[in-house]
């Protein structure tokens, strides 16, 4: 003998419960009401569920900022060709050094310069996301999260321009 249960999927919370249960008690848990049983079936042509919610969207990242990852990727690869590809790794001061290249590559986008003509020919912000991220680098690598700011107000070395 073979039993034939209908099932229907909340369209709210995508529970899946007996449809004759859902129609008796007026709906689902979650309080989606059960008045039209087409839009319960339609949610039921879904092939499987998988919980995500609680997962980084990577996808989400990478289509939506799929241009401006592409503008540092240029930053980086013609920084790493004009001055080394890691070249950066081994700066002096890194995190004192980076943050101000970032704070001057945005200050020339706020006062209207928007191409970085000197290098490159890409966005000034494209070079400040490109500080960003070294500088993440410099504080993870370093474990400085809590202490980077002691760099930055560290005294600057007066520079012998002969």
């Amino acid at each position: 003998m073979t039993y034939h249960i209908v099932v229907a999927g909340c369209p709210s919370c995508g529970n899946v419960i007996e449809a004759e249960k859902a129609r008796e008690w007026g709906g689902c848990h979650c309080g989606f009401p059960y008045s039209d049983m087409d839009l319960w079936e339609k949610s039921m042509e879904k092939t499987g569920k998988k919980d995500d919610k609680y997962k980084d969207r990577d996808d989400v990242f990478f289509t939506a900022f799929a241009k401006p990852i592409d503008l540092i990727i240029k930053v980086s690869t013609k920084g790493g060709r004009k001055y080394g590809q890691y070249n950066f790794m081994d700066l002096d001061k890194p995190i004192k050094r980076c943050t101000a290249a970032l704070s001057r590559h945005v200050r020339k986008h706020f006062e209207g310069e928007f191409i970085n003509k000197e290098d490159f020919g890409l966005p000034h912000l494209a070079h400040a996301a490109w500080c960003c991220l070294a500088l993440m680098f410099f504080i993870l690598r370093d474990g400085k999260e809590e202490t980077y700011i002691n760099d930055l107000l560290e005294p600057e070395e007066p520079v012998n321009d002969e």
